[in-house]
């Protein structure tokens, strides 16, 4: 009886896939760790009050994750912490100008992963690929 892999492996094995690829560009260029993780919905959202829960949110990390990332990433000079406008209980997380610069060559890498992926699917394949993800993402969901 021949073997097959599973959905569920081959997606496994596709982000593991993906993410040494964007890791070893990223080593290449001296980005800080944690910035593919942060720094694209930092930047995205840079114009709102982001707060450590947010983060906890997003990347799926424990709060004490985040907080050891954040704390060294501004020693570095790449985020600034401040209290909030709207209510000083809560502290906010921003880029600095270092931190948008590391974020603009985070995108880039993940732009340029995207272009490498797309070139290698027709654009039926891509729409198909895409589409197939979606139907798998929302069964998991409990859509279907």
């Amino acid at each position: 009886m021949e073997h097959k892999e599973s959905i569920g492996f081959k997606i496994g094995r596709l982000v593991k896939a993906y993410g040494e690829y964007t890791y070893q560009s990223a080593v290449k260029t001296d980005l800080p760790k944690g910035s593919f993780r942060l720094f694209p919905y930092l930047d995205i959202h840079r114009d709102e009050d982001v707060t450590q829960k947010d983060l906890c949110e997003h990347t799926r990390c424990k709060a004490s994750t985040i907080s050891v990332l954040i704390d060294d990433l501004e020693k570095d000079g790449y985020l600034k912490k401040s209290k909030s406008k709207q209510d000083s209980r809560k502290t906010v997380i921003k880029l600095t100008d270092k931190g948008t610069e590391a974020a603009h060559q985070v995108k880039k890498i993940l732009d340029d992963t995207d272009e490498l992926l797309e070139k290698s699917l027709t654009r039926e394949e891509q729409e198909i690929f895409l589409s197939c993800l979606d139907k798998l993402s929302s069964t998991l969901k409990g859509g279907e």
